[in-house]
């Protein structure tokens, strides 16, 4: 692409006098655009977004952009996200970096951004940069729930430990009625991995869905990560997760991908689709979250009715809002779904990132516990029907 260009101009707002200088310029009356050869026919008159470049370029007009732009535009590969709403074919010469959606609306990127400033646009400049999160300034409480388990809690806190990256942390460790010392031990761990954090002890087993309340009613103004214990971040994931919470507007929820049986896994067709890897490429490491994180680098997300909160980030605003979980789904299943639903009505959005990765080991508490899984899942989603019924 050369300087001339206004390469994806969709929208244009021009001075009266402007106007007519464009109109009366030579290339006005014999532009062949894409045309191969000279046309009178207005349609075949193609790259009007060029033409305006080259044009203004000859008079020695000035252009301005305004970012993020004020207009939405559904341009031509909708599995792109080089522009904002999904113009896919210049990759490499203008990428916007901020792909809010398919379903969203043009004002909700402007959220963030106010005043809206005027860029300069110079010649040879097509390049919209766009104000990354500072997610350095975001707090996390990690609320981890757990019934016995300490092998599983052990390698969970390293690997949080590991790859935070620079994001403020406290772990809210719910211990729900472990055997005598398990949670003197996660206690000391805290202490030896160097992990600012508190310890809840329950005297008996509350349940899964109340255990995950308590912390979040002593995470005051943090946004809170609903972590299983056996739950493994990957590099970038915790990152990841706090930039596309803070950075799209009213997002309740974001998860990661991981590679269980559950449905952000990447063992899934559309899944994989979107990070855009071969299966193969993983060699079913799926349980290593530093192999698998590293073909997950995709910046984009997929909107979602309802998120499985193994490792679930939780906007502070949107737990202010709706309140926490219903505990009536005591053991926790269906209780990710409800909670998502209700924040849906309240008009917030949930969130998948396919540049985050962690492992999760699926179903490994309820088979310690030799508990019927499958069977409790039916009665909460037989719950959860009555309810929205």
């Amino acid at each position: 692409m050369t300087d001339r260009y206004l390469i994806a101009g969709q929208t244009y707002i021009f001075p009266r006098h402007v106007v007519e200088q464009i109109l009366a310029h030579e290339l006005s009356t014999n532009w062949r655009g894409r045309f191969h050869g000279k046309t009178d026919h207005i349609p075949d008159k193609k790259a009007l977004d060029a033409y305006v470049g080259e044009v203004t370029r000859r008079l020695g007009l000035r252009r301005y952009f305004y970012n993020p732009s004020l207009a939405e535009h559904l341009g031509g590969r909708r599995k792109a996200n080089s522009s904002l709403m999904g113009h896919g074919r210049h990759v490499g010469f203008r990428r916007a970096g901020r792909f809010v959606g398919f379903d969203a609306l043009a004002s909700d990127v402007f959220r963030g951004h106010e005043p809206w400033v005027r860029y300069d646009q110079p010649s040879g400049d097509q390049r919209f940069t766009q104000p990354r999160p500072n997610v350095a300034s975001e707090k996390v409480a990690v609320v981890i729930p757990s019934v016995d388990g300490l092998d599983l809690t052990t390698k969970c806190l390293e690997h949080l430990r590991q790859h935070r990256g620079e994001i403020d942390v406290e772990v809210i460790y719910v211990d729900n009625g472990s055997t005598a010392g398990v949670a003197d031990q996660v206690e000391q761990l805290l202490t030896t991995l160097k992990l600012p954090g508190q310890v809840i002890r329950n005297a008996e087993n509350f349940g899964f869905t109340r255990a995950c309340n308590q912390g979040i009613a002593v995470a005051g103004d943090r946004h809170v990560l609903l972590l299983n214990n056996d739950c493994f971040l990957g590099p970038g994931c915790l990152p990841n997760l706090v930039k596309h919470l803070v950075w799209h507007p009213r997002v309740a929820a974001v998860t990661p991908l991981t590679g269980d049986q559950g449905a952000n896994s990447l063992r899934k067709r559309d899944r994989r689709r979107h990070v855009g890897i071969h299966v193969k490429r993983l060699q079913w490491k799926w349980d290593d979250p530093v192999h698998c994180a590293a073909h997950c680098k995709r910046e984009q997300v997929s909107t979602e009715n309802v998120l499985p909160f193994f490792c679930a980030l939780l906007h502070r605003d949107s737990l202010r809002e709706v309140g926490p979980l219903d505990e009536s789904f005591l053991d926790g299943l269906a209780a990710d779904d409800e909670w998502c639903l209700r924040v849906g009505k309240a008009g917030w959005k949930c969130l998948v990132c396919y540049d985050a990765f962690a492992a999760h080991l699926h179903k490994t508490t309820f088979k310690r516990l030799g508990l019927n899984r499958r069977q409790q899942l039916r009665a909460a989603q037989r719950k959860l029907r009555s309810l929205r019924a």
